[in-house]
């Protein structure tokens, strides 16, 4: 094959490209992930969304860690043009507290609604904020304005809600659809043009796979009151980032 379908990685790696940590020193935009997710204007973004990462930070590390070509893997993200805060890797992403706002339409939440134990702590806390504050969250969600209402979207915290699993999902897709991609390069200098763009478009792709994922869920005030129910297992499963068991109830 010719030098024309080759790229030279000692060249390119002179001006760094990629930037796969979320508060890494240098980054030249998108260094503020917050306001890079409502940018996007994707997902749930009223009172304490939570910005996330479509393809977070903690998969990208551990798709490498110990990989038998992490170090070509690395040279290769180093000239590869992504940052992990652009908008298109974000989503805003709804608390359970919120879910409980926007359901019970009510500034103080009522703990009986839900199961003992975590639920009721999560509302618990949630009332120890100010009457005022509450008031004007709740304001916001049910106004029906864009991007205030969190439903059909999964709860991005607590973190028993799927997290951990969902990071364990991201982590095989980056193996399995990015880095895999590179095994055809057999020259630790260099990388074919045709490998390069598929390794950027992989990661698109990945990108608009989770965000359907987490954003496409049927979530519903008749499904979010089957958590009182002890015989509904499967009441969490539209909420929950990745499967896991009764987050509840763990």
């Amino acid at each position: 094959m010719s030098d024309e379908a080759h790229l030279d990685i000692n060249e390119l790696m002179k001006e760094r490209k990629g930037w796969f940590h979320k508060h890494d020193e240098g980054m030249p935009e998108h260094r503020r992930y917050g306001r890079s997710c409502r940018s996007g204007g994707d997902g749930y973004l009223g009172p304490w969304a939570n910005a996330h990462h479509l393809l977070p930070q903690n998969a990208f590390f551990r798709s490498t860690e110990n990989h038998p070509n992490q170090a070509y893997i690395e040279r290769v993200k180093w000239i590869t043009p992504y940052n992990i805060n652009r908008p298109s890797n974000m989503l805003g992403m709804p608390s359970f507290n919120i879910y409980a706002l926007h359901y019970q339409r009510q500034r103080t939440l009522d703990e009986l609604r839900h199961p003992e134990g975590k639920a009721r702590e999560y509302v618990s806390k949630f009332n120890e904020q100010e009457a005022r504050l509450r008031q004007r969250w709740l304001d916001k969600i049910v106004s029906g304005g864009p991007n205030m209402s969190p439903e059909t979207i999964a709860i991005h915290l607590p973190v028993s809600f799927g997290h951990t699993e969902y990071n364990d999902v991201v982590t095989s897709a980056l193996m399995e659809n990015v880095w895999q991609v590179l095994n055809k390069e057999k020259d630790a200098h260099r990388i074919s043009k045709a490998t390069f763009q598929a390794v950027q478009d992989a990661l698109t792709r990945l990108e608009t796979r989770f965000r359907q994922r987490l954003k496409s869920r049927s979530t519903s005030i008749k499904q979010w009151k089957r958590q009182n129910d002890p015989e509904a297992t499967d009441w969490h499963e539209p909420y929950v980032m990745e499967a896991t068991s009764d987050p509840l109830r763990k």
